[in-house]
C-alpha cells in the first residue's frame, strides 16, 4: 500500500519534491539540496532516478534537477533545436513508447495533489454580504435569481455558493439554477 500524499517519506514528504531557496531539489534520503539530484541519489544512495521517484511517490515527469540547470539545458536545446528534432524523428519508435506507458509511470498522488493545490488557489468563498444577499432558501425562484446575479456580477462560482449555504454543488447547479431559469 502506498503512503498518503504528503506523509513523511525519508526526510521529505511522499509525492512532493521540495526545493531550497536556490531552486535545487532536496533529497528525501539525506535532506541536502543538489543541482542534479538523480546523479546524487545514484552515487550516494544507490538509487536510480526511476527507483527514487517510485520510492518517494514522484511522477516520472518530475524533474530531478535545479532550476538553474534546467534553464541551461533548455537554452542548449534551443541553440541546436533542428539537429535534436532530426535525431528524435530518426529514433522514434511508437510501439516502444506505448509499451512504456505503465501504471507505475503515472503517479496519481502527485497529480491529485497538484489539482487540489491549483483548485485551492482559485477557490474564493462568499463574503457575508453575498451570503446575506442570497437570502431565504425556501423561495426557490427568488433564490435562483439572486444566485445567478452573484455569479454574473461578482464572478462567484457555483461551488462557492454551495459551500456558503451548505448544499451539494450539484444541488445548486441542477436543482436550483436549471430548474428555475431566469424570468
Amino acid at each position: 500500500m502506498r503512503p498518503e500524499f504528503g506523509a513523511p517519506s525519508g526526510v521529505g514528504r511522499y509525492g512532493v519534491l521540495d526545493r531550497d531557496d536556490d531552486g535545487r531539489p532536496v533529497c528525501h534520503e539525506c535532506g541536502r539540496a543538489f543541482e542534479q539530484l538523480a546523479t546524487h541519489t545514484r552515487t550516494a544512495h544507490g538509487l536510480t532516478a526511476a527507483r527514487y521517484r517510485e520510492k518517494h511517490g514522484l511522477s516520472t515527469r518530475t524533474r530531478l534537477i535545479g532550476t538553474a540547470t534546467a534553464a541551461r539545458l533548455s537554452e542548449a536545446w534551443y541553440e541546436h533545436e533542428t539537429e535534436h528534432l532530426a535525431r528524435l524523428d530518426a529514433a522514434r519508435d511508437v510501439d516502444a513508447a506505448r509499451a512504456g506507458n505503465t501504471a507505475a509511470g503515472q503517479r496519481r498522488a502527485e497529480r491529485v495533489a497538484r489539482r487540489i493545490e491549483a483548485s485551492s488557489a482559485r477557490r474564493v468563498d462568499l463574503i457575508p454580504a453575498q451570503v446575506a444577499e442570497l437570502g431565504d432558501l425556501t423561495d426557490m425562484q427568488g433564490w435562483a435569481d439572486r444566485a445567478r446575479a452573484l455569479i454574473e456580477r461578482d464572478g462567484v462560482s457555483h461551488a462557492a455558493i454551495a459551500r456558503a449555504v451548505g448544499l451539494a454543488n450539484g444541488s445548486v447547479v441542477w436543482n436550483r439554477l436549471r430548474r428555475y431559469p431566469p424570468v
